[in-house]
């Protein structure tokens, strides 16, 4: 991890580590869910012997998600946002000869600091977000036996910390007086190279007001 990611996320704790000492205006969230991840890559990408499996189609894959926002005035405020994404099956296929091989896409892990906005009307609570952060890929090298009997490697990319941006939104729906049950929802973009890596998610769990 470069220096200025680790001088980021210490900013970060050391933000919410303030906040939470008044803790008044802070919630805590946790939840699982499913990622949804559009395809990538281009078969104009094909290189022989090099990249012959350009394309990963869309698929998706399940995912825990925390969140700890703090307001600092009226219904404005921060949120630090957190996702692991867990490790899914896809098939991808050699578009020269039509050969395919299933591999283990890599977890990766996502962190961003978002501008929240909450709604607060009634039992049900609604609120929006919007900010960036980097993306961890957790990767190594890996081989595997194509259909037609080849062994295909993969190796890990030299650039595992990509930036990010997301912007998404949700509800609280009042279960006690301080926990609330959350359902949120965001669209995410990982500028990673070659190509951007878009993403819809959607999670659900137990929101703690302190």
């Amino acid at each position: 991890m470069s220096k200025s990611i680790k001088i980021f996320v210490f900013s970060l704790i050391i933000l919410f580590v303030s906040f939470s000492l008044k803790a008044q205006k802070l919630s805590v969230f946790l939840g699982g869910g499913f990622n949804f991840m559009s395809s990538y890559g281009s078969i104009d990408d094909y290189i022989a012997g090099e990249n012959d499996f350009p394309v990963t189609p869309s698929h998706k894959g399940g995912m825990l998600s925390f969140s700890a926002d703090y307001r600092l005035f009226g219904n404005f405020g921060f949120m630090l946002s957190g996702n692991y994404y867990l490790s899914s099956s896809v098939e991808l296929s050699d578009p020269s000869d039509g050969d395919t091989v299933n591999i283990d896409t890599s977890p990766h892990f996502g962190v961003s600091l978002n501008l929240f906005y909450s709604l607060d009307s009634g039992i049900i609570k609604s609120f929006f977000y919007i900010g960036g952060g980097f993306d961890k890929l957790f990767s190594e090298d890996k081989v595997y036996t194509s259909n037609y009997g080849y062994e295909i490697v993969f190796l890990s990319p030299e650039k595992t910390v990509d930036p990010l941006f997301n912007v998404g939104g949700g509800v609280d729906i009042n279960v006690f007086t301080i926990v609330y049950m959350r359902l949120k929802a965001a669209y995410t973009m990982i500028f990673s190279e070659p190509a951007t890596i878009k993403s819809m998610s959607f999670a659900l769990g137990f929101c703690v007001k302190l």
